[in-house]
């Protein structure tokens, strides 16, 4: 039995299109990424660095939405906080949680916990429609502490930087300040 061209042409996008295709490396990128500072310049937190590495999928099926798992981690949260003469850094941490919203692949929300003297400091990191995020953080101290338990929500804004002439100039609605200035020269 011989098959007309017609047929043949669609039984051939038939196979193609059943053929599963291996995932594609998933980008979570997107709206948190960035370096972000307190609304409030009197808040407890200072700054907030969020980075999102491009990982390939582990355990996904293929052509199903699911959230991607980095092996090994390459998410990153850096916390800043105020001290008496200049900001304490946290340091970085892999998140414990991070949620990638399923209509846009974009990341919206991102847990972290620290653990610092014996502090335990744990943050739920929100991203705002407004281009905000909303930070509800809490610090549990040990049960020797005399120190009371707390937890506080903040609003961070999104530090946009341009670089120019050798300096990089970053802003924060409505400021504009340089960072890192070059040294005079003699």
């Amino acid at each position: 039995m011989r098959m007309s061209p017609t047929v043949l042409a669609c039984f051939t996008v038939v196979v193609i299109l059943a053929v599963p295709v291996p995932a594609r490396a998933l980008c979570m990128r997107g709206a948190m990424e960035g370096r972000w500072e307190n609304a409030d310049p009197n808040g407890l937190l200072k700054q907030i660095d969020l980075r999102f590495k491009c990982c390939e999928p582990v355990g996904c099926p293929a052509g199903q939405p699911c959230t991607p798992h980095c092996d090994p981690p390459n998410d990153t949260v850096r916390v800043h906080s105020p001290c008496l003469a200049a900001s304490c850094d946290w340091g970085s941490v892999v998140p414990s949680y991070v949620f990638v919203d399923a209509v846009n692949g974009q990341v919206t929300r991102v847990d972290a916990r620290y653990v610092i003297n014996g502090e335990t400091r744990q943050l739920v990191i929100l991203l705002l429609p407004d281009d905000r995020l909303l930070v509800h953080w809490s610090v549990d101290y040990p049960d020797a502490s005399s120190q009371r338990d707390f937890s506080l929500v903040e609003y961070f804004e999104r530090v946009r930087c341009v670089t120019f002439g050798g300096r990089e100039f970053c802003a924060v609605r409505p400021a504009l300040r340089v960072i890192n200035p070059p040294s005079p020269t003699p």
